[in-house]
């Protein structure tokens, strides 16, 4: 979900509300400012991101709020919260919905929008995968690990009759 869905007025409607989706509050949309602040130093969404400028006129929700059982990952330098997850565990506790408070638009197609010589791009990819992994699922949850498959140790019989 990226900033204009947390808008009261044009705000995604049905399911989306109903079953608690969302990882952050909505409200209006507005100016946020400051570079990225890390609230999860060296966590997944935010790998390979080493800058995060809104520009001059990038939107966010300024009143923007984690839902119940979301997490914080980065803020904008101004305090707002710029990155979140949730994982809807009601809907299906594999799913994870990543929130991105800026406007996804960049300098590169209208000025300013987050300036595009920073790292939305790769911020708004990490999201994607992020909240495509179900490995992902869970706050708390670290890579899956793997055990080696015990061999059976009788092999199957028939009856003859």
């Amino acid at each position: 979900e990226a900033t204009f869905i947390f808008n009261l007025n044009i705000d995604l409607e049905g399911r989306w509300q109903t079953d608690g989706y969302s990882a952050l509050t909505h409200g209006g949309n507005t100016g946020c400012s400051g570079a990225l602040v890390p609230d999860i130093v060296g966590h997944p969404l935010l790998d390979g991101v080493a800058s995060f400028d809104g520009g001059t006129g990038g939107y966010c929700n300024p009143t923007a709020a984690l839902v119940a059982g979301a997490t914080g990952v980065a803020s904008w330098g101004s305090g707002q919260l710029l990155v979140a997850f949730h994982t809807p565990s009601a809907v299906s506790p594999s799913m994870v919905v990543v929130a991105l408070n800026f406007y996804p638009i960049s300098t590169a197609l209208q000025v300013g929008s987050w300036d595009a010589s920073t790292d939305g791009d790769q911020l708004m990819a990490n999201a994607l995968l992020y909240g495509t992994d179900s490995s992902t699922a869970s706050p708390t949850t670290s890579s899956p690990t793997t055990s080696p498959t015990a061999a059976p140790t009788a092999s199957p019989t028939t009856s003859s009759p």
